[in-house]
This record gives C-alpha cells, structure tokens and sequence, in this order.
C-alpha cells in the first residue's frame, strides 16, 4: 500500500507565510521604486536645467568678445560634474565654439543627438538633452547644449532595491521564527484534539480534551468535548433502545402466542382471519372460543392505546373473557361480568371496546352484543347489507351500574349465503398519503362485492383493498377483519 505523503500544518503554514511576505515585500518594493523614478528624474532635470541656465550665461559674455580661453574654463567646470556627460556652446548657426569632447573639432555641426544615441548604445544608462540659448545685448548669439546621465538615478534605485531585499530577509526570518512559535503554541491544541480522536475511535468517550487557548480552538475543544457526551448519551440511549426492541420482541412473542394459531372449523360455515399491529406489539384482540361442539364464540376487541401498555390490556381482557366464558354461556352475563373485572384490574383511563358473535350451527342462530364496539356487517345473498349494533358502553369507562344498564343483546337468524365481517377501527380509519380515511362506505361496497366469495377470498379482497388504498403510508392504529361465510 502506498504510503501517504504527509506535510504538518507548521510547514505549511510557515511556507505560505513566507510566500504572503515575500510577495507583499516585492510588490511593495516595486511601486515605491514606480513612483520614486519619475520624481528623481525630474530632480535631474531641474539639476541640469540650473547648470545649462548658468553655463549659458557666463559663456554668452565669453562668446561675445571672442574670449576662447574663458569658454574653456567654463566648461571645465561643467564637465567636473559627475551627471554631465558631455557640453558643447554652438553659434547661432549651429557651429561648434567649444566642447567637453576634445574629439570634436571648432566649426563642426551639432551633432549632439547622433551623440546621445552613440552613448546609449554603449552605455546602461540613459542621456537626457537640455538646451539654453546665449543671449546678449537681448539678442540670440548661439546656444548651450548639455548632456545628462540618469546613472545616478539608477544608482539611487539599485540602492533602494539593496535596501528592500535587506528588509525583505530580515522580515522573513522574522516571520519564520514567528510561524514556528505561534504555530508550535497552536498545534499543541490541536495535537491535543488528535490524541482525543483516537481515544474516542478506541471506544473511550469518557475522555475530554483540554485546552485553555481563549480562541477558536478552545470553542472547538469544548464542542468535541460536548460531541463525546452526546456520543456517551447516544450509545446509552441505543443500548437502552436495544433492551426495550428485545423486550418488545418478547412481547411480541408472547401477543402472538394469545391470539389464535388456527381458525376453528364449525360445521355449516366458513371462518377466515386478519391481524397487523400499528406497532411492534399492539392492542388489537380477538379470539374464538369453543362454547359447545355446535356453538362458537367470536370475538374482536379494541385497547386503547398503543404499545406495551395496550398490550398489556389486551392480555387482561383476554383472561378476563376466557374465564367469564367458562363460568357461563349467557352472552349478556359474559359480557357484564368482563366489563366489571376489566375495570377493577386496570389502571384508570384505560378502556376497551369489545364485540362477541355467538353462533349455533345446530339451528343456524346468532346472537351478538358490544360494548362501545363497531356494529357487525351483514351482506345477504341479494346483496342487502344489515349492520348488527348495541347499546354497550365500552368496558373501564364508566361506573357498573351505568355500564350494566348500557348492554344489550341482539339474536338472529343465519342463512346459507350470508357473509358476516367483524372488524376494529384500524380499518375504517386506515389512511392514505393524503390523510383520507378508507372510511365505512367502501368498506360495506367491498364486502357487498364479496358477497359470493368464501370467507378466505373475500377477506383478501378486503385486504388488497385496503393495502392499495393506504399504500405504504404507515399507519397509526392496529388492524383486525375476520370474514364468516355461512354454506
């Protein structure tokens, strides 16, 4: 495996400070040295303007009386000028009087500007041309021309760069030193921050990093410090959350191993079941309960609530009616006897809604009541729709005597053909995406299409439909349908 080039924020940093000085230093340099140039040559200039301007007087007077020997003498003292290159006194027709350029013979022409050009081109520095005319007696008898060196401009500006360079290194290595240190004093910090990574990758969120730096750093160290909290609090919340999903798990198991494993078979009908909770275990119940050979009990309830709780009532309401069940078989005394238990043995606010279906198979009669439940649908073979419905009040909600006084028993006949649904509300207000509920009017059109079916396709008819309709919306109350089919 290839081995992962590695830089430390020391180097880094101190490279790109060094570059950010550096640059900061030349350009720095550059635009003083811009700015500094134009102003010396104008100094120059001026310079050379007040020499040629007195050049032009003393030799005018020399001129005019023809004193050669005096014009010499003064430009003697012009050439002993360091930025003079060369000086020359010409007539008034352009004729050479005297010059700086022994070389160059009396009564030649100007030839100053072929001059300049020469010692341009042999020389790195630039010639700058002044001329002032000899006046006398307030005429024009000739003119002084001068030649100027801009070398000591150079010189200056060679002196300055010198001066920038030595302030560039000099800032630099202080700069370097400051990197090292300030940058040292700031890594501990993070090194620190580091050590804490690896502490917290090994498992250990205990630990807290320290840093007192009263900058940046320390802020982030306080937020990583409050990250391993929250890390510690989640990880306790997860293994919390793990214990409950197990122990929900058991309690699944154990709602499951109440509810009936099988459908009974009772001669003359048809008997099929549905069952999903809204949660991992919920408070949906129903059951069948053997009351003779040709006599069985169906029935469905509703605990309110969700989750364990509800569970846990519908683990009470299922004792509850086994027992009353087998202490009596008059539906209305089962009934009364449960609600009066079902109450004294939960807790305050909890309630159940209950349906229970007897049906003879010797005679073809039923016989049904509730408390606080759904009615039971009746789809004849025509196709007419009846629904079974009580006066009960649910169980655990009001006192005996109000509750006692609230039920009621309704019998009929079952004939061959027709189709009977007990259900809890999970199913009318099941919902879709949109928060519509599946409602009591579609779920009576499905089971009236369903009416020829056996009990087993009507209720995956009433399952398809419901599933289609709700979708993969998730959904908030338990859900129970059992179909029974009279042949």
């Amino acid at each position: 495996m290839k081995t992962k080039r590695f830089i430390s924020l020391r180097v880094k940093f101190t490279l790109f400070l060094s570059v950010f000085l550096v640059a900061i230093l030349i350009v720095t340099g550059q635009v003083i040295i811009s700015k500094l140039r134009p102003y010396l040559e104008i100094e120059l200039k001026k310079k050379g303007e007040a020499l040629v301007a007195n050049l032009a007087s003393n030799a005018a007077e020399s001129v005019l009386i023809g004193d050669e020997m005096l014009l010499a003498s003064y430009m003697d003292k012009v050439k002993n000028d360091s930025s003079v290159v060369f000086a020359g006194v010409y007539n008034s027709k352009g004729l050479l009087l005297s010059h700086t350029d022994m070389k160059l013979l009396k009564g030649s022409p100007d030839l100053s500007d072929n001059l300049i050009l020469s010692l341009e081109e042999n020389a790195e520095f630039k010639v700058i041309k002044v001329t002032s005319s000899l006046i006398a007696s307030k005429k024009k008898i000739g003119y002084v021309v001068v030649g100027f060196s801009d070398e000591e401009i150079q010189k200056a500006v060679s002196n300055i760069r010198s001066i920038i360079l030595t302030i560039t290194l000099l800032v630099l290595i202080a700069g370097i030193l400051f990197s090292i240190f300030s940058i040292g004093y700031s890594l501990r910090a993070v090194n620190l921050l580091s050590e804490g990574v690896r502490k917290i990758g090994s498992g250990n969120l205990d630990f807290k990093v320290k840093v007192k730096t009263g900058d940046e750093l320390e802020k982030f160290a306080d937020a990583f410090n409050e990250m391993t909290a929250n890390l510690l609090k989640a990880e306790a919340e997860k293994l919390e959350k793990e214990k409950l999903q197990h122990e929900l798990k058991i309690a699944q198991q154990i709602q499951m191993s109440l509810l009936p494993s099988e459908v009974p078979e009772l001669k003359g009908f048809e008997i099929a079941s549905y069952y999903r909770s809204a949660k991992d275990v919920g408070g949906d119940y129903y059951d069948f309960i053997k009351l003779s050979d040709t006599k069985l009990g169906v029935a469905v309830a509703d605990v309110s609530g969700k989750g364990v709780p509800a569970a846990l009532g519908m683990a009470t309401i299922r004792s509850i009616l086994r027992a009353n069940v087998k202490s009596s078989i008059n539906l209305r005394d089962v009934m009364l006897n449960t609600g009066i238990m079902f109450k004294a043995d939960t807790s305050r606010g909890m309630f159940v809604t209950l349906g229970f279906l007897t049906l003879d198979a010797f005679n073809f009669k039923a016989a049904f009541s509730d408390a606080g439940h759904l009615p039971l649908i009746i789809v004849k073979e025509d196709g007419e729709v009846e629904q079974i419905k009580t006066t009960g009040i649910a169980m655990g909600m009001v006192s005996q005597g109000v509750f006692e006084g609230s039920l009621e028993v309704k019998e009929f006949s079952v004939n061959k053909g027709d189709l009977l649904v007990l259900y809890t509300d999970g199913v009318n207000e099941a919902m879709n995406a949109k928060k519509e509920e599946y409602g009591f009017e579609r779920l009576i059109q499905i089971c009236k299409n369903s009416r020829t079916l056996s009990a087993n396709a009507a209720l995956e008819a009433l399952k398809t439909d419901i599933l289609g309709f709700t979708g993969e919306t998730q959904q908030s109350d338990d859900m129970t349908i059992i179909t029974i089919r009279c042949v």
